[in-house]
């Protein structure tokens, strides 16, 4: 996953404007390629994995997706 220009503000925006109760890792990680992201929870964290081979315009998107299931 390239994360570029985009990706970091993108992360750093969501994690100040939209907090969730636990902190969130995000990590790029080998998904099938039908799987482009997931959000688990792990203990007091959540985990966002984003598929490794998303490029930047396509992981802001599905990162702000699964950082919605950290706030339900």
């Amino acid at each position: 996953m390239d994360r570029g220009r985009e990706f970091q503000p993108v992360s750093q925006g969501l994690r100040r404007e939209c907090p969730p109760a636990f902190p969130v890792v995000v990590r790029a990680s080998w998904l099938p390629e039908t799987i482009l992201g997931q959000c688990l929870r792990r203990d007091k964290r959540y985990v966002v994995q984003l598929n490794r081979d998303l490029g930047e315009p396509q992981a802001v998107e599905v990162l702000c997706y699964e950082w919605t299931y950290a706030l339900a």
